[in-house]
């Protein structure tokens, strides 16, 4: 017997931690000091940070068969 994939919905749980992301993104920015560009290696170690991320998770996804 095949196991049925459970179908998840938005609690409020959810709804209000959107809502406090969305409340930080807006106005946190209204209270930061000035700020200088990031540096070349943070642009540099950003993008392999996230690749290294994507590949793992593309490998702990994939099934077997």
């Amino acid at each position: 017997m095949a196991q049925e994939i459970p179908k998840y919905k938005w609690g409020v749980g959810s709804y209000l931690m959107m809502l406090i992301v969305v409340i930080c993104v807006l106005f946190l920015p209204l209270f930061m000091g000035p700020v200088q560009p990031p540096s070349p290696f943070i642009l540099l170690i950003f993008p392999l940070v996230m690749a290294s991320v994507w590949i793992y998770l593309s490998y702990a996804t994939k099934s077997d068969g």
